[in-house]
């Protein structure tokens, strides 16, 4: 598990694109590829991601996601039938509730950990979560995303733990 301190600064003094529960909003992350490390891809600090929200990642299929003291790299495929799930700001429809991926597909709902919390067209929630991508810190504080190893069993190294 990967560990940082959550004192990092944000540009401007705030997370870009990531305000309230910041879902609907949610500016993408344009990733840098990392020399010498196949599939790794720096992204933006965890301080940088709001709780609470999500951040797309630009010209790839992942979301991170952070929730409490925990950043997740998700894959944006429903595991359905493989549409590209969207960040809806579910607090603004109900007050108090966390953000969802929703596939705009069939209507499947997942959670900011990506466990499927609503089936296709309403049913009940019997799909697999989605899948996530192995997560690591760089010397600069930056998240990188694995993009080659998406993971269907979330492990110690699909979690970057911010620690106050």
């Amino acid at each position: 598990v990967a560990n940082c301190r959550a004192a990092a600064t944000r540009p401007g003094g705030t997370a870009a694109g990531a305000t309230g529960t910041g879902a609907a909003e949610a500016t993408p992350v344009a990733g840098k590829a990392v020399t010498g490390a196949d599939g790794w891809l720096a992204t933006v600090k965890p301080a940088d991601i709001a709780d609470d929200t999500f951040r797309p990642i630009t010209d790839h299929p992942i979301v991170l996601a952070r929730k409490g003291n925990e950043v997740y790299a998700l894959s944006s495929k429903c595991t359905h039938k493989g549409c590209t799930v969207k960040p809806q700001a579910a607090a603004a429809v109900v007050p108090g509730k966390d953000p969802e991926l929703v596939c705009p597909c069939h209507q499947s709902h997942f959670s900011l950990t990506g466990a499927n919390i609503l089936g296709p067209n309403g049913a009940a929630a019997t799909l697999k979560p989605l899948a996530r991508y192995p997560l690591r810190l760089n010397k600069d504080g930056l998240i990188e995303v694995n993009t080659t190893a998406a993971v269907d069993t979330p492990g110690p190294d699909t979690v970057v733990k911010i620690t106050p």
